[in-house]
């Protein structure tokens, strides 16, 4: 199997918050040692607070090209340089965690405006920022790892100086790029263990370490919301109409391999093979089957607020997530939609099931927790 090709980046942008930020500068370099780095327009008013850490002014940006833009430059670049290589890998620091999901929200943003999506620009994304917290590679290095991990203390304990143009794409990829020469010059280490999916559509949670799983089930939603936008969602009778039409090839009881959506009587697709969200086709467009029976239910939720608060997302409280059961969906915020994950509503002591009080949410979460003791 060929070696990966590794593009390190970095972007910029108007505030730490993935949700509602705008990307201000874009930097990226090939394996061939190719670069391709532009100041983004974000269409917005960049604030003193991040002119101050960046240097990045609104004069700066002011005549750049829309992200739109950009983003397309940026994957004919990658698509130009990656040689024979089958396989895309990003690098960044906490970019699983950061530059990830800014990238995704900025192209579910765009829409129509950008046919894009964040697997155009790679397979994986390889966080250096993961790496740096393993104390063995810092012994290996026969170094001494700081307190603080942010790009700046690694760098100034590894190099005993300052990184230069720190909070710039290009500077801090450089810098990043130093940091893995003496902790992981290979990349093997952090290939092995500290490379993640870009993408986490259809990926099992369930299948994750528990710090990702968090990570992933936020990009989850946030593509749902996103993609709620589409007008079938503010038509519940078409949402009924269309939730109905699936009525005849739901799984019967004995079908069920998992116990709890057996006991709840979850309803799945019993033909369909997409491994979690199921969505169909409707007017042209893909449609998610849990926003529809939701819509169909408690009727019409979506808006269109930038803030993560007022983000209303169609969530599971069987926490089955190939469940269309209107009955086993609600429309919640984001925050509380991400607080029932790992949440049980019941507890079970033979064949007795009854509330539990560790659940306060509302509605109670359609989980069982097998315990002895039950309420």
């Amino acid at each position: 199997m060929d070696s990966p090709a590794i593009f390190p980046f970095d972007f910029e942008a108007t505030s730490v918050d993935t949700d509602t930020a705008k990307i201000i500068q874009v930097y990226i370099e090939a394996p061939n040692e190719k670069t391709f780095g532009a100041f983004v327009n974000p269409g917005m008013e960049i604030s003193n607070d991040i002119t101050k850490l960046t240097g990045i002014t609104n004069d700066d940006v002011a005549g750049a090209e829309s992200f739109a833009k950009v983003a397309q430059e940026m994957v004919n670049f990658i698509e130009r340089n990656k040689g024979d290589c089958s396989e895309v890998i990003l690098a960044g620091y906490n970019a699983r965690d950061y530059d990830i999901p800014l990238l995704t929200t900025e192209l579910l943003r765009l829409g129509d405006e950008c046919r894009l999506t964040n697997t155009d620009f790679g397979e994986k994304v390889l966080d250096v920022y993961h790496l740096v917290q393993n104390n063995n590679v810092w012994n290996d290095a026969g170094a001494t790892a700081p307190a603080d991990k942010d790009l700046k203390s690694v760098y100034r304990a590894l190099y005993g100086s300052e990184a230069k143009n720190p909070h710039t794409a290009r500077g801090d990829v450089i810098a990043m790029k130093a940091i893995i020469a003496k902790l992981d010059a290979d990349h093997s280490i952090a290939l092995e263990n500290y490379t993640y999916p870009i993408s986490y559509e259809n990926v099992e949670l369930d299948t994750l370490p528990p710090d990702e799983r968090k990570i992933a089930k936020v990009a989850q939603i946030r593509a749902h919301w996103f993609a709620a936008r589409n007008p079938i969602y503010k038509d519940k009778a078409l949402c009924e109409e269309i939730i109905d039409s699936f009525k005849n090839r739901l799984k019967s009881q004995d079908e069920f391999e998992d116990v709890t959506a057996n006991h709840w009587f979850c309803h799945e697709i019993s033909d369909s093979v997409q491994a979690m969200y199921p969505n169909t086709t409707r007017r042209g467009s893909q449609v998610y089957l849990h926003i529809v029976a939701c819509t169909a239910k408690h009727g019409v939720a979506i808006n269109s607020s930038s803030d993560r608060s007022g983000i209303q997302t169609a969530s599971h409280i069987c926490h089955n997530d190939r469940c269309i059961k209107p009955g086993h969906l609600c429309w919640e915020t984001m925050v509380d939609n991400l607080d029932r994950i790992g949440c049980y509503g019941y507890s079970k002591h033979g064949d007795k099931i009854g509330k539990s009080d560790l659940c306060q949410h509302s509605p109670r979460c359609l989980t069982i927790w097998p315990v002895k003791g039950w309420l």
